[in-house]
Parts: C-alpha cells; structure tokens; sequence
C-alpha cells in the first residue's frame, strides 16, 4: 500500500517536473530551449536513481523549485531579445 505522504510527494514531484517543462518551453531561442528541456529530463532521471531518503528527496525538490523561478527569469531575458530563428526552426521551402 502507498502510504498518504509518498503519493502526495509523487504528484508534486510530477506537477514541478510539468512546470520545469514549461518553463523551458519559453526560450524563444532553440538552442538554449532544447537544452532547457534536456538538462530538466537528465536531473529527474538522475534524481529517481539517486536519491533515497526522504532528506534527499527534499534537498531535490528545493533544487527544482529554485531552478524553476532561475528558468523563468532566463526565458524572460531571453524573450526581450530578438533572435533571427536557426536553420532547424524555419519552414521548409522558407527562406
């Protein structure tokens, strides 16, 4: 049986792993998005794997949250500039 307190801290696990996704989905750059969404996939993986106590789970979830609120402030900056799209972002045909 679950207990109450694995669940809750699986789904907050789950809704800050969505929240980090999205986050790095407001790159308007494609490189630093892509690589956004790359290091919030390998972190989790690796935190599944390595962390096994409940201080450990804890020190990764304050990590997370304080990498969300640097990731938005990121994208916002990088929003404000204007960055001529590369060759993998435009249409095809489209020049």
């Amino acid at each position: 049986m679950v207990s109450v307190s694995s669940a809750s801290q699986s789904a907050s696990a789950v809704s800050l792993y969505r929240s980090l996704l999205r986050a790095a989905q407001g790159f308007s750059d494609y490189n630093f998005r892509e690589y956004a969404l790359r290091t919030v996939k390998n972190k989790f993986r690796e935190t599944r794997v390595r962390a096994r106590t409940q201080m450990d789970m804890e020190a990764a979830r304050a990590d997370g949250l304080e990498n969300l609120e640097m990731m938005r402030r990121q994208a916002l900056i990088n929003r404000m500039y204007q960055w001529d799209p590369v060759v993998v972002e435009r249409p095809v045909g489209g020049r």
